[in-house]
């Protein structure tokens, strides 16, 4: 028998089992890369307010924050993850009612775990009552770290961190 009919004859007859091994194979490679390739945030800030943030913005202020921020995990580059959880507390003025859920689900665990270094807000009280170990920073102008990136749409937020005491 020749090489091409033994080639012929394993394709013929196992051909699926071949397919479903080089298919695990590039689902196992794709995550094994994803794993070696993604960097974890230096730090991260959070956006509670009741509007939406465009991704231009928190990449702006991800890239202006990186600028002052230590590389905490020493990969040799500072970034900084932005997240934005659309919730003001108010269950009536929210038209989608799933995604408000799931903002309030998602804001309680970053509370909870800590997840977020500071917290831009437009409803300080809210979290402050949340989490008692907040403590409210100034207004997003009024905060001289934070006057070299103008940004119109936050100039009445409240900056909130956490207190080092607790």
């Amino acid at each position: 028998m020749s090489i091409k009919k033994k080639i012929g004859h394993y394709w013929f007859y196992y051909k699926w089992y071949f397919l479903a091994v080089l298919f695990v194979a590039v689902i196992l490679t794709d995550y094994v890369w994803g794993k070696v390739d993604s960097r974890e945030a230096d730090g991260q800030v959070a956006f509670v307010t009741a509007d939406y943030i465009s991704e231009e913005t928190k990449d702006r202020v991800s890239s202006f924050l990186g600028e002052t921020w230590k590389d905490a995990n020493g990969d040799g580059a500072v970034q900084i993850a932005v997240c934005q959880y659309r919730y003001n507390g108010d269950t009536q003025s929210a038209v989608n009612v799933n995604e408000f859920m799931a903002s309030a689900v998602q804001l309680s665990a970053d509370l909870k775990e800590r997840n977020s270094v500071l917290y831009f807000t437009d409803c300080p009280e809210l979290l402050l009552d949340a989490d008692k170990g907040l403590r409210e920073l100034g207004r997003w102008d009024e905060i001289p770290a934070l006057t070299g990136l103008h940004v119109e749409e936050f100039e009445n937020l409240f900056v909130l961190g956490w207190s080092t005491g607790n």
